[in-house]
């Protein structure tokens, strides 16, 4: 009898650990999303460029450096605008980002929603995966790919 229960609880131990993703028992740090990105999959923003830095207060904050070809996004964006106003932590690897509206000031205007929240997860090093909800399954329609030059 107890032969059989210390070999289910080894079982069950085994199958539990293996199911484990790796990557998510790691602490990610909020430095990583420090640097430039490039927004990618994002209707309106696909193809701006954003530096995230931290502000006095070691807030990130995320500033546009490069605009895309969409009128709209010209229109009410400029170089330097912040567009991601806050990024904070879930989980070891998990973070919610919010993101500006293209055109926040004229939502602010009708008292309307200014910012859309994104649920936030390093695919890899150099990527991040946003999506609308934590129900994502792993899949990221839009994402921010780190900027790399050639130093």
């Amino acid at each position: 009898m107890k032969k059989s229960l210390v070999l289910t609880i080894l079982l069950l131990s085994v199958v539990s650990l293996a199911g484990c993703d790796a990557r998510k028992l790691h602490r990610e740090p909020l430095s990583g999303f420090r640097g430039d990105w490039i927004i990618r999959g994002n209707g309106f923003y696909d193809g701006v460029m954003i530096r995230i830095a931290g502000n006095k207060d070691d807030q990130l904050k995320g500033t546009i450096i490069g605009l895309n070809d969409n009128k709209f996004v010209r229109f009410f964006c400029d170089s330097g605008s912040v567009l991601i106003n806050r990024i904070s932590r879930v989980s070891n690897t998990e973070f919610t980002l919010s993101e500006h509206k293209v055109g926040k000031a004229l939502f602010d205007a009708y008292g309307l929603e200014t910012s859309t929240e994104f649920y936030a997860e390093f695919t890899d090093r150099n990527t991040i995966g946003l999506a609308g909800n934590r129900n994502h399954k792993g899949t990221y329609a839009t994402r921010l790919e780190r900027v790399i030059t050639a130093d």
